[in-house]
């Protein structure tokens, strides 16, 4: 809307990475109440592209294959001194079988776009995925400014954005990672993790705070609690423990995330639960362990506006998903599930109660319950971890986000 007053249009390009076809999504898209258009990335499709991909799909395919039955090839693959090469096989299946035709297609597909479109700037919310990285580098080709819109969490161990050595500029370099030429984070901690332990530019990092996040200011007005719990069917008598899952690749971490929620909040009566799918997940697992411990009846769903639910809950239980972050500027507590990788430090900065166990599950929702110290240190500390991790939500920051692409726009028009 902001753009919009400033007399700039908007389109959206629609990117399905869920692999199963988030055809519900998309059709609201193209056909519901939207600000502005939408168009999927595949409209952009012609004959001569799909010729293309297949072509080089097949040399893709040959090369590696050749090579993978090479045995000096394998022997290459050591760390330390340990033979990795049968540990590397399925990541390096996917990689040359599946990732490099989906670079060549989006790489393309963003091309065509750009030659039809011709977008004065490309804003993109997932800069580090294989749809993302096109836009920016075929953007710099016909030099396009680029932006990227921080979309989750940000540490010193994210391979999507620690690098040695970045790039802004429209030369490729294998050494170097192409990045958008402004990135909007979230708050001051994300812009010193992508300073000094990546290779970012200083100049590049904007602090905007995280959009979406505006709504947080205006809760009390968006959303009322009782309707909640009527829309899903819950009981107006229980409190509520959300929690948010992951679409972890590995199903024994999404499992072991509902196992120690539900067999932690056993003892408490008075508590109930609502499951929260990440977009990409389907529900099939999450009601097969619900069915196992004989409960029916718990929501399941990601059609469900995040904010409402974390405003409608007491209790927020998540493993490293940054939306514990979100819950925490709405003040609710937070119990994170440790023991994945790359998580963010809500535990070790006493913001979230840690737990591994489903003893400590208990223990942890037993003290939150109860509201006495450990909750009160609970509240202070993720008032902090706020203010470090986030801009203090203000409903200013779509206003500083869409300030930041006037600017740029209005450099490339002159």
């Amino acid at each position: 809307q902001l753009l919009r007053e400033h007399d700039y249009s908007i389109l959206g390009i629609d990117v399905d990475y869920t692999f199963l076809g988030d055809f519900r999504t998309l059709y609201e898209k193209l056909f519901g109440n939207n600000k502005y258009p939408w168009k999927p990335l595949e409209s952009y499709f012609d004959l001569g592209i799909m010729r293309e991909i297949r072509k080089a799909h097949r040399q893709y395919k040959r090369f590696y294959r050749s090579f993978k039955k090479n045995e000096q090839f394998q022997r290459s693959f050591f760390y330390k001194g340990i033979p990795i090469w049968k540990v590397l096989t399925a990541r390096l299946d996917f990689l040359f079988l599946f990732s490099f035709k989906n670079a060549i297609r989006n790489l393309r597909l963003m091309d065509r776009m750009i030659a039809i479109e011709k977008p004065l700037v490309i804003a993109t919310s997932f800069e580090t995925g294989s749809a993302g990285r096109a836009a920016t580098m075929t953007a710099r080709a016909y030099g396009i400014p680029t932006v990227g819109l921080q979309h989750g969490k940000i540490h010193p161990a994210h391979p999507h954005y620690i690098f040695s050595h970045v790039s802004t500029t429209q030369a490729p370099n294998l050494k170097y990672c192409p990045i958008p030429d402004v990135t909007m984070v979230y708050g001051d901690y994300t812009k010193r993790v992508l300073i000094n332990c990546s290779s970012y530019p200083s100049e590049n990092v904007i602090v905007t705070g995280q959009p979406l996040a505006d709504n947080i200011v205006r809760a009390r007005e968006i959303f009322d609690k009782y309707k909640t719990y009527e829309k899903f069917g819950l009981d107006l008598k229980k409190k509520l423990l959300v929690l948010i899952s992951q679409n972890f690749q590995e199903v024994e971490f999404r499992e072991r995330m509902l196992n120690v929620t539900i067999e932690g909040m056993k003892p408490f009566n008075e508590l109930q639960l609502f499951v929260k799918l990440h977009p990409g997940e389907t529900a099939d697992l999450a009601l097969r362990v619900l069915r196992n411990f004989g409960l029916n009846g718990v929501p399941v769903t990601k059609n469900v506006d995040l904010y409402e639910i974390l405003y409608a809950c007491d209790i927020m239980v998540t493993g490293n998903s940054t939306v514990a972050l979100e819950a925490m500027m709405l003040d609710k507590p937070v119990i994170t599930i440790e023991g994945f990788p790359f998580s963010m430090p809500f535990a070790q900065q006493g913001a979230s109660l840690g737990v591994m166990t489903v003893a400590e599950m208990t223990q942890a929702i037993k003290s939150i319950l109860n509201g006495g110290d450990v909750a009160q240190k609970l509240k202070i500390n993720r008032k902090k971890f706020v203010r470090e991790h986030a801009c203090e939500p203000d409903g200013q920051a779509a206003k500083r986000v869409a300030d930041a692409i006037i600017r740029i726009a209005r450099r490339k028009r002159k």
